[in-house]
């Protein structure tokens, strides 16, 4: 099988000669030429991307400027591969579907919770006497909540730095932002993102303890689009806690 390699050490390599199916890296029927740290694509548009994390014992071959795998490396590479790769994620334990799935929706229901929560703060800032659907009842109240002093930077950030800093944020935008890095992040084929992910994943569950706190305790409310960010999260970290798992276990 041919194909090229994209690397910093030989730029765009010339064509290398790949393996024709993974079974042959295990059974290294093939040599394997790689260039540089980079990634290595086949004819068949099979991605193999190459890291610090799973390209091991490359050995430089000067005369071809590329990296010569030997078996050992190629077997543990493939390994890697195999664990990296996102059509492992589909194995991953989800809640509803399987885990990749799952993932993507409740990353894109947190949005929307997120972008309406913006979308009633500042209606609200704009018209005092605008009524959002959650606004069912005098203790069923979002619009009241969303607006109050602890729906920018958690309640205390302005006294940190600043009221008009940019870290004084409304809470939603945090939620869109936190939502975004967990859409894009969750479909990358790295085990450095499941770490990521799961560490991610405890802090904002940490934060909407807090906020939970806040709304029932200190400003005793009940708003249905916070609750429904704060479930969005335990769901994701459970979702991340699967993935973690995996990559720790790797």
């Amino acid at each position: 099988m041919e194909g090229w390699g994209l690397g910093p050490k030989s730029g765009i390599c010339s064509v290398l000669s790949l393996v024709k199916t993974e079974a042959e890296v295990l059974e290294g029927s093939e040599e394997c030429l790689i260039g540089g740290f980079g990634i290595a694509v086949t004819s068949d548009l099979v991605v193999l991307p190459l890291n610090i994390g799973c390209l091991f014992m490359a050995h430089s071959n000067s005369q071809y400027d590329t990296m010569v795998i030997d078996q050992p490396s190629r077997t543990k590479y493939l390994e890697n591969y195999q664990h990296t790769t996102s059509y492992n994620m589909l194995d991953f334990k989800g809640l509803f579907f399987n885990n990749a799935t799952d993932h993507v929706t409740w990353c894109v229901m947190g949005i929307v919770f997120s972008l309406y929560a913006f979308y009633v703060e500042k209606k609200k800032h704009n018209n005092p006497k605008y009524v959002a659907w959650c606004d069912i009842k005098d203790s069923v109240n979002c619009s009241r909540v969303l607006t109050s002093e602890y729906s920018r930077g958690f309640g205390f950030m302005s006294q940190i730095v600043g009221q008009k800093s940019v870290l004084n944020m409304p809470n939603c935008i945090m939620g869109i932002i936190f939502y975004l890095i967990q859409l894009i992040t969750g479909l990358l084929p790295y085990l450095w993102t499941y770490h990521l992910l799961f560490y991610i994943s405890i802090a904002s569950c940490i934060s909407s303890l807090y906020l939970a706190y806040v709304l029932f305790f200190v400003l005793r409310e009940v708003c249905i689009v916070c609750m429904s960010t704060y479930v969005v999260n335990f769901v994701l970290l459970y979702l991340n806690y699967q993935r973690f798992l995996y990559a720790y276990n790797i």
